[in-house]
């Protein structure tokens, strides 16, 4: 995603909290530890082409 589209998305999230009245987490924080969990994964898969 475009930092342009990264700060629409951030966005809506900001107008979330407002209306359930309770933080979220920022869009990068959750792009950072979905990327981290499927480098994991991937990792972890020793049938996975990049395995070594």
């Amino acid at each position: 995603a475009t930092i342009r589209d990264k700060k629409r998305l951030q966005r809506v999230v900001w107008s979330a909290e407002k209306v359930i009245g309770c933080q979220l987490p920022s869009i990068q924080d959750l792009c950072t530890s979905r990327t981290l969990r499927r480098a994991g994964w991937i990792t972890a898969d020793s049938s996975h082409p990049t395995t070594l």
